[in-house]
């Protein structure tokens, strides 16, 4: 396994930039024709991320050394992008708390647009996001649905997806779990997920503290740290501390040369909870996580394939049921 430098390391010191101040939601994209080679960001055309991500002629973006506060959130998203940083101890974006992900995403329709389109997050800190409080609380760092994600050499920390519970959130019954906070660094749904070269630390949901993912398509976890997030609310429920990986069976979550250790879950799943789904462990990790049942791994109605791995000292279990 390639070692990732301590999270100390990374966070080195930054420019800062002029705080951007920016939540607002996107509507729908025209196509244009005219491509660029690529937008720069901080440049008089581009003040901000979302002013490139906007612009359906950057499909290349670049965001220089610097703490933006912003939340970049793009409603039925129309085509593939990259958003590179200068590095995570370079480029900061902070989502200040804000009830909104730093990033988020959509292909709200995939019925008549099948084919996702690829989002990639390349080389930035993403940090002080909040799910919205919302039915759905899904994403605090980042909220995809319906798209390909690639995240690359990023920093995921600090960021969460607490409960919303309205009078219709009755236990046991399905409208609960909408309301149950999902994924505090990165929360994703109906779609494919690439996290490589990162790490993602210190983020908090009720379901995977660390990354959420749901619905049809796959995780893929590669040289990668997960380390020290937490699944749990004030009632004591919790499950996946690191992931967290929800139905059906078509799902499939592989890691490969990762580390998964030091995550918490208040009920299942202290390093990983799966759900109906297929998952591989591959030269990985899992080790010192924490949860009442399945404190490294938590399988409900899943196939479990460890290749080379380890799986040791966590608490109260290794693998469970």
């Amino acid at each position: 396994m390639n070692r990732i430098q301590p999270l100390k390391m990374l966070m080195v010191a930054a420019a800062i930039v002029t705080p951007i101040y920016l939540m607002a939601l996107t509507p729908s994209l025209a196509a244009k024709p005219v491509k660029v080679a690529a937008c720069n960001v901080g440049s008089p055309s581009y003040p901000t991320i979302l002013s490139a991500v906007v612009d359906t002629n950057c499909d290349s973006i670049n965001v220089p050394a610097g703490t933006f506060r912003e939340n970049v959130a793009i409603l039925d998203f129309d085509r593939d992008v990259t958003i590179r940083g200068a590095g995570p101890g370079s480029t900061i974006v902070d989502g200040s708390n804000r009830e909104a992900p730093v990033f988020a995403f959509t292909n709200p329709d995939l019925s008549t647009n099948p084919v996702p389109h690829a989002i990639t997050l390349k080389g930035m800190t993403i940090t002080g996001g909040t799910s919205p409080r919302a039915q759905f609380p899904n994403g605090g760092g980042i909220a995809v649905f319906g798209v390909t994600l690639t995240v690359k050499d990023c920093l995921i920390t600090s960021n969460k997806a607490p409960d919303y519970f309205v009078p219709s959130c009755i236990p046991d019954t399905p409208s609960y779990f909408r309301c149950i906070g999902q994924g505090g660094g990165i929360g994703a749904a109906q779609s494919t997920v690439f996290v490589t070269d990162s790490i993602i630390t210190e983020n908090s949901a009720t379901y995977g503290g660390g990354l959420r993912v749901a619905g049809i398509g796959s995780l893929t976890v590669t040289d990668s740290v997960i380390e020290g997030n937490r699944a749990s609310n004030d009632g004591g429920l919790g499950q996946g501390g690191g992931i967290y990986g929800n139905a059906p069976s078509l799902g499939t979550m592989t890691i490969k040369d990762s580390l998964i250790t030091e995550n918490i879950a208040g009920t299942q799943g202290g390093g990983i909870y799966v759900n109906s789904r297929a998952l591989t462990l591959k030269d990985s990790t899992i080790t010192h996580n924490e949860a009442t049942q399945g404190g490294g791994i938590y399988l409900s109605s899943s196939t479990l394939t460890v290749k080379d791995s380890t799986i040791t000292d966590n608490t109260p279990d290794q693998i469970a049921p």
